[in-house]
């Protein structure tokens, strides 16, 4: 990966913009919470015959900067992706691939300023309606598992070789493909100058704060704003959004289509790059 470009958002946050290659049509990525910008590499070895591949580090993430104070709702998804394009002054249509955060962040910044894509991938982009009030499972209880589990993470190592190895013992990450999970250590662990080993970019509170932000409702009333063709991808394995719920979002696009990618879990594009690639070119087209 190249030094990437620093584009400021609205409230003053550094994002990092992380040319991965190219030819072509932009394509936007936006990477899931706790990840960042070069998991993307394995799959953009398949996608730069057909576009030039441009990937955000989300605040907090990869060698963006962090909120101060912390603020991590999906509103600002939205914002930090219109930011980006600004400052990118593209000319020609552009296209948007996303996983989970990265994905609800693209279509999120669709529905606030319509016709900013041509169309977009996203695989199971974090949108839930409300559930009624008298079953036992809300908003709450779905997402805070992911926090508990996020705050117990292992933060530090000693290199990044303890950390791949450490990576490579735990799921999801002992089902990565071996090319991403070495991207995820490659630009998710980083040097910790307090300690002089590494860190993750991405510290446990922040992850846990992003699973903890309550407006889950409001971006589901948001979908039906996206008025580009949306391809909902998803997995069909235990940890997968599903393919109801691809389909139920698709039925809330006017172009919507859902597809589900055989053997994924949620963490399918790191899981098989190939295959995603191929998906989101067959969805995307070539970018003409």
């Amino acid at each position: 990966m190249h030094p990437p470009r620093t584009v400021t958002a609205h409230d003053g946050v550094g994002l990092a913009v992380h040319e991965l290659g190219g030819e072509g049509p932009l394509l936007l990525l936006g990477h899931a919470t706790g990840y960042c910008s070069g998991v993307w590499a394995p799959l953009v070895r398949s996608l730069a015959d057909n576009f030039r591949c441009v990937a955000i580090d989300g605040r907090a993430h990869g060698m963006s900067g962090r909120p101060d104070p912390a603020d991590f709702s999906r509103s600002l998804l939205a914002t930090d992706v219109l930011a980006v394009l600004s400052e990118l002054r593209v000319t020609g249509p552009v296209f948007g691939a996303g996983h989970s955060a990265g994905a609800t962040g693209l279509m999120l910044a669709e529905a606030e300023r319509p016709q900013t894509f041509a169309a977009l991938w996203a695989f199971e982009p974090v949108f839930f309606p409300a559930r009624p009030p008298d079953e036992d499972e809300d908003e709450e209880a779905l997402f805070n598992p992911l926090a508990t589990a996020a705050r117990k993470r292992r933060a530090e190592f000693v290199d990044r070789d303890e950390a791949l190895r450490h990576y490579q013992q735990r799921p999801p990450f002992s089902r990565f493909h071996p090319d991403a999970l070495a991207a995820f250590v490659a630009c998710a662990i980083v040097p910790d100058g307090s300690t002089g080993g590494m860190r993750l970019a991405c510290d446990p509170e922040d992850e846990a704060r992003f699973y903890e932000t309550d407006d889950l409702e409001e971006g589901w009333h948001k979908v039906e704003r996206v008025t580009c063709p949306v391809t909902f991808a998803t997995g069909d394995q235990p940890g997968a959004f599903g393919p109801r719920h691809a389909e139920l979002l698709a039925c809330r696009v006017l172009y919507g289509q859902a597809e589900v990618l055989p053997g994924l879990t949620h963490f399918g594009p790191l899981e098989a790059p190939d295959l995603v690639a191929e998906s989101i070119r067959d969805s995307l087209g070539t970018g003409a």
